[in-house]
């Protein structure tokens, strides 16, 4: 979802998947969700500055649920056209 008012843009999203489990050697399925949320600041046409944070989680869900990998990403930055 995005949404935009003034100079500000937000944006948001969720996902989720789960494997097809094709390979016979490991049992375990696996599956997994995330969400990222960001923003954007127009200063002018030219100029802009962002931000944003999404977060990752890995399940093996054949198991106990247990998280097998979590991530976390951040960033900001700042750009200029010419």
């Amino acid at each position: 979802y995005q949404v935009g008012f003034g100079n500000t843009t937000i944006a948001v999203q969720w996902g989720a998947a789960v494997n097809d489990q094709t390979n016979p050697a490991e049992t375990a399925q696996k599956g997994g969700g995330y969400f990222a949320v960001g923003a954007i600041y127009n200063f002018s046409k030219t100029a802009r500055v962002f931000g944003g944070v999404r977060g990752t989680a890995l399940l093996d869900t054949a198991a106990t649920n247990d998280k097998y990998r979590d991530e976390s990403v951040y960033t900001i930055g700042v750009r200029k056209d010419f």
